[in-house]
């Protein structure tokens, strides 16, 4: 073999690592990515002293499930995620996103809708599956929710491993509740947190923004799946009194938005469901006088 044929191959190579871990990541967010890289030993300071500083809040009792009263045949919603769905921060079961999601179908379809969430605290998406799954009822669920990033963000885990994490994750779960409609949170841009010191706030949110982009992949491979994306700052007024997870009112509005994604995958269930866009439900938020806030938009392929 000529010194020309292996170069070329070595070329291939790399060229074929490159794409496996960043995937079709844009130029900015690998330049952040790899910056966070040689910036670990600062994060890892930086993280130590920000964990001691940081209060813990614990989950909020369980079992978290509920159903909202309506008429006709159930929508059935499954929530699975870090500690968002463990409602850390808050008070009640019924303030977590599962069930502001159930209210706010339920509100718009005039249908119940019965909720279950499994959420675990501190989880990433490969620990969350391996522990939370077996504990999922083997039954029917007409939408999936996924909720993490957070803490793979905070664990350095690779894009495209974060990817592949969610769509094995997706693909177990389908086969224990059926072919159920999935939304996939986005993943909170840590730059906003406000427990979150500078420069660790900036340099985890590159790693959440690659995680971001590389979820948003996983709408060209499934189907009825879309991927929720923020796409402004979240206030200081949407976090609990740690600044590091959501509060009641961020738990609203991210419930509002879920629904407002998961209404046209899920039209197929039974009769059409009236659709109200996010646009209008942003219109009436601010002329309630809402200030910065959580304004999550979806990103279909059309954090904790």
């Amino acid at each position: 073999m000529s010194p020309v044929q292996n170069s070329a191959q070595c070329a291939a190579a790399v060229r074929g690592r490159r794409v496996a871990f960043l995937g079709d990541m844009s130029a900015a967010t690998a330049v952040g990515l790899f910056g966070s890289v040689a910036l670990y030993p600062l994060v890892a300071l930086q993280g130590t002293v920000t964990r001691r500083r940081v209060p813990c809040l614990p989950p909020v009792k369980t079992p978290c499930r509920g159903l909202v009263q309506g008429r006709g045949t159930a929508i059935r919603v499954l929530a699975i995620g870090e500690s968002t769905v463990a409602g850390v921060g808050l008070s009640h079961g019924d303030e977590t996103v599962a069930a502001t999601t159930a209210r706010a179908l339920a509100r718009q379809t005039r249908r119940p809708v019965a909720w279950h969430g499994h959420g675990l605290s501190g989880a990433t998406v490969s620990e969350a599956a391996e522990r939370l799954l077996p504990h999922i009822a083997a039954e029917p669920a007409d939408l999936l929710i996924i909720a993490f990033g957070v803490n793979d963000t905070l664990a350095y885990r690779s894009p495209s491993d974060f990817a592949d994490d969610l769509a094995a994750l997706v693909t177990v779960a389908r086969a224990r509740i059926g072919d159920a409609a999935v939304v996939i949170t986005g993943v909170a841009p840590l730059a906003c947190f406000p427990a979150l010191p500078w420069p660790l706030r900036t340099i985890l949110n590159w790693r959440s923004a690659a995680l971001q982009e590389a979820a948003e992949g996983l709408a060209d491979r499934f189907p009825r799946l879309v991927v929720e994306r923020f796409s402004e700052p979240l206030g200081p007024h949407l976090f609990a009194v740690d600044g590091f997870h959501p509060n009641t009112e961020a738990h609203a509005l991210w419930g509002e938005e879920i629904a407002s994604l998961a209404l046209p995958l899920l039209a197929t269930v039974e009769e059409p469901i009236p659709h109200r866009t996010w646009s209008t439900w942003l219109t009436i938020w601010r002329t309630r006088g809402a200030r910065g806030g959580c304004l999550p938009t979806s990103n279909a392929a059309p954090a904790a």
